[in-house]
């Protein structure tokens, strides 16, 4: 680990740590600068540092989701250290040797290794938002948020450890961490979960392109007076190369195509309204063209688990000191019933039409 100027002693998330990195371009906000962010755009981080240099004012309270993820990373960093064998170290708040406009926030430090550890918790379906575990295939976003760490502390590579659960599963989790469940527990609910790790390396030349397209964005639009627009300065890992002439050729025949395949979207929608008010509480209509239907299908049962009368028997059972580890799936079957779902209306055209296609 390089040795830095810590930007500030106190413990990450505290509001002393929160308002002080205000004062920066940080990890999260490199990625959110160049609208690669869902939760932030450009013109957010604009005005968030611009008010951070006069103003000393609290920060805005963690949503839910951070609070959760700020709960649960010293458990995810225990189940790290569990599958890899690895001892991590808590990392401090860093600012660059050269450029002190940019700072870093790592979550952890491999013992006696120059890397970082950054944690997440995600809901189960992002997860195809990424690539093959061990890799570096993890969403632009934080692709370009690492490389501003190793920027900034000089790091040779960072692990992305991500967990990925239910919404409720992971709430659960957060909730008995609050209550004070010991880490070891915690971690041991937590690896019932999906858990992935990635690697991403340094790339000097990425790095050199990032710092300048960061340091243009500080003095335009935090030390100036110029407002930041639709940006997309950074693209990375894009291997956008210049087509061929044959090439140029079937991208003017996919135009022509996409173009007839969405006006041709627009009027099909725009019929299929207009029959599903024609055929209202019947069925269907027999036309001349074929049968055309709007029925609704079969009811289906769909197992759904009462995750809160789960997390209450869970705090129950700790509170009892049972000396059985209790379990997330323990709970979610004991808690899960068949619920009947109303089968949808679906609108379907003649099976005759497709052999005209």
């Amino acid at each position: 680990m390089s040795t830095q100027l810590a930007v500030i002693e106190a413990p990450q998330n505290t509001e002393k740590w929160l308002r002080e990195r205000r004062k920066y371009m940080g990890s999260s906000d490199a990625p959110a600068a160049f609208g690669m962010s869902r939760y932030r755009n450009p013109i957010d981080v604009a005005q968030d540092k611009r008010q951070a240099r006069v103003s000393d004012e609290p920060p805005e309270p963690d949503t839910p989701q951070q609070h959760r993820g700020h709960v649960l990373e010293a458990v995810v960093a225990a189940l790290y250290e569990e599958r890899t064998g690895k001892t991590l170290c808590v990392a401090k708040s860093v600012v660059h040797p050269e450029h002190d406009w940019m700072a870093a926030s790592p979550d952890r430090w491999v013992a006696g290794e120059n890397v970082i550890v950054e944690i997440k918790t995600h809901n189960v379906w992002t997860k195809d938002q990424y690539g093959v575990p061990g890799t570096d295939e993890v969403p632009d976003y934080e692709f370009v948020q690492v490389q501003h760490q190793m920027a900034v502390t000089g790091a040779e590579q960072v692990n992305i450890a991500v967990l990925f659960g239910e919404p409720q599963a992971l709430q659960i989790l957060a909730e008995m961490v609050d209550g004070g469940v010991s880490l070891e527990l915690a971690a041991r609910l937590a690896g019932q979960m999906e858990f992935r790790t990635f690697s991403v390396v340094r790339d000097d030349g990425f790095i050199g392109d990032l710092i300048a397209a960061e340091e243009e964005f500080w003095n335009r639009y935090v030390l100036g007076d110029e407002w930041p627009e639709n940006i997309h300065a950074m693209e990375p890992r894009s291997g956008v190369r210049n087509a061929t002439s044959q090439e140029e050729l079937q991208a003017a025949k996919l135009r022509e195509a996409w173009i007839e395949k969405e006006r041709g979207d627009s009027r099909y929608e725009s019929l299929k309204e207009w029959f599903k008010d024609a055929i209202a509480d019947a069925e269907g209509i027999d036309t001349g063209e074929g049968v055309i239907t709007w029925k609704k299908n079969k009811n289906t049962v769909v197992e759904v688990t009462d995750w809160e009368a789960a997390a209450k028997e869970i705090q129950e059972m700790l509170a009892r000191e049972r000396e059985d580890a209790p379990t997330l799936a323990m709970f979610r079957d004991l808690h899960t019933k068949p619920v009947v779902k109303t089968g949808a209306r679906v609108f379907r055209v003649p099976a005759g039409w497709k052999k005209d296609l």
